[in-house]
């Protein structure tokens, strides 16, 4: 349905969500079901290698969230629990990640960085230079590596979007 709302009977079609990334060639309406793809890696994948590398930005301080700052800043932040700090904390890379992550729209192509938009302020207010390698951080989706330690066992052939190349011969 996604290649007909775009307008178009043939098209790749590329579905990225929280836990999987997939792809499906549809040719004249038709799926083919042997050109599918589907990677367990996604948004939350992003999230988390983003996360580690904004800490390791930050020296190896987690970015505090807003609601923290409001109830008494880093002492209140470290008393939270872990995992309702992990939470937190997701919430402020995935502010970063889906204001400056981008994927080119062609292989290959450099991602430049307006003059304005090189600096994130964190909501404690901790500026963090953005580079091109935090820019293009979703890329990840689409590199052929296995899936993330913390995922399930991947069925077989589901490691890695790589080899797309090939979906062409299938049609």
């Amino acid at each position: 349905l996604a290649a007909f709302a775009a307008g178009r009977a043939s098209a790749l079609v590329v579905d990225c969500g929280a836990g999987t990334t997939s792809v499906s060639p549809v040719v004249d309406g038709y799926v083919l079901t042997r050109g599918c793809r589907t990677s367990l890696r996604g948004g939350d994948h992003l999230d988390a290698t983003l996360s580690a590398a904004v800490t390791k930005l930050l020296g190896g301080a987690e970015p505090v969230p807003r609601a923290a700052l409001r109830l008494g800043g880093r002492t209140a932040y470290d008393a939270w629990p872990p995992a309702f700090r992990a939470f937190c904390g997701r919430e402020v890379v995935r502010d970063l990640k889906e204001s400056y992550c981008v994927v080119p729209k062609a292989w290959g192509l450099a991602v430049g960085l307006k003059a304005d938009r090189k600096d994130f302020e964190l909501p404690d207010g901790t500026t963090v230079g953005l580079t091109s390698d935090l820019a293009r951080m979703p890329e990840a989706l689409f590199e052929e590596a296995p899936a993330p330690p913390a995922a399930a066992p991947a069925p077989a052939g589901s490691g890695g979007l790589g080899g797309l190349g090939g979906l062409g011969a299938l049609g």
